[in-house]
């Protein structure tokens, strides 16, 4: 059986907004196209997403962890005639006063917006690679649909909503054994944040 491994090793806060806000966490987004995924549609292999899933909540400025196996994604994959599609999106986020149920729910409305949309590249037959300016939609249409999802969960005691850190990924197509180090930045203003690990693809 072919496997897609995407597995990570460190996760290091190279700086901090403030001491308030030292609370890192990441959104994984898994993502293969292979005959079981275009039987189901469902294209995007889902972890948790709350704040602590990175192992721990506060971290000092330059400090690396080892990140929770929990967001690794290891899957049993069936190519289409010898060909796979595989990678992940990460988004990184810094923790104010959102709750881990609100986090879930935006968690999954992101997850939705994924796969509606590769599902409807498939729908049309554009096997392609998406161009920039289909990302950029693609992002736009996350953050908005993100955006009310957690405008609908706030209350009186949850005034300050997280701050959206960044975002990466790396999607590729595989006919054949390919070994991809992964070494993705989220900076934004005075907070930068750095994440390291591999993706794989066994046939």
């Amino acid at each position: 059986m072919a496997k897609l491994n995407i597995t990570w090793n460190k996760f290091t806060v190279h700086k901090k907004h403030d001491i308030d806000r030292d609370a890192p966490y990441l959104w994984v987004f898994g993502i293969i196209v292979d005959a079981n995924t275009l039987a189901s549609r469902n294209f995007v292999v889902r972890r948790p997403s709350g704040v602590g899933n990175l192992g721990q909540k506060k971290f000092q400025k330059g400090e690396s962890v080892s990140v929770s196996s929990t967001l690794d994604i290891v899957k049993d994959v069936t190519p289409v005639l010898g060909f796979l599609v595989g990678g992940v999106v990460v988004v990184a986020w810094e923790n104010a006063m959102t709750t881990d149920r609100v986090i879930a729910d935006a968690y999954d409305a992101a997850a939705a917006d994924i796969n509606k949309f590769i599902n409807a590249r498939i729908d049309a037959g554009n096997l392609e690679t998406p161009s920039a300016g289909d990302l950029a939609e693609l992002r736009t249409q996350i953050s908005e649909d993100v955006r009310d999802t957690i405008r609908e969960g706030w209350t009186v005691f949850q005034l300050l909503p997280d701050h959206e850190i960044g975002e990466a990924n790396t999607v590729l197509s595989f006919d054949g054994a390919k070994t991809q180090p992964l070494n993705f930045r989220f900076t934004k203003r005075s907070t930068d944040y750095q994440l390291e690990g591999e993706m794989k693809f066994l046939p």
